[in-house]
């Protein structure tokens, strides 16, 4: 570093920043170093997307971490106070997953149906520092028990018994 292309000049002067990266980035990565690095990012790109509805009960939270994220901590509730105001020294019981490296969350079971649930990722950054960057909120809503079917004509020519009508046999 501070040669020429010919490996004759030496560099004489100061540098501002200095970064090495463990893979090469693409020109929009470079632009946002460029324009600083102490912009530091939430993790975006939710999946289920925000205030989605008829979300599967065994989904599996995904999003796209911040550029400095080294891990991730999991909140997962059906308040949104809870939710929102949790943290590593009071977890409110919605602190699902604590410095977690991959940008996938899968609940150990099955959420409950017709429920709304709030969730949240707070980026980690590497040592030595290992600030967090509490994320924005997002919030779901799990699958009906069942769906109602409407304008159905039932008929049977079967024996019922006196509280027995059609609508029973479905």
């Amino acid at each position: 570093m501070g040669y020429d292309v010919d490996n004759s000049w030496q560099y004489n002067g100061l540098l501002d920043d200095f970064c090495i990266f463990k893979r090469a980035l693409d020109a929009g990565e470079i632009l946002e170093v460029m324009s600083g690095m102490e912009e530091r990012g939430p993790a975006t790109d939710p999946l289920p997307e925000d205030e989605t509805t008829d979300v599967p009960r065994d989904v599996i939270l995904n999003w796209t971490a911040g550029p400095y994220a080294a891990t991730h901590d999991v909140y997962l509730g059906t308040v949104f106070d809870d939710v929102n105001t949790a943290d590593r020294a009071n977890p409110m019981d919605v602190l699902v997953s604590q410095d977690q490296t991959g940008t996938a969350y899968e609940s150990p079971t099955p959420l409950e149906f017709d429920q709304t649930y709030y969730w949240r990722i707070d980026e980690v950054n590497a040592a030595p520092d290992s600030t967090i960057f509490k994320g924005n909120v997002w919030s779901f809503t799990t699958e009906p028990f069942a769906y109602p079917i409407e304008g159905v004509t039932v008929t049977t020519n079967t024996a019922a018994k006196a509280n027995e009508g059609p609508e029973n046999i479905i």
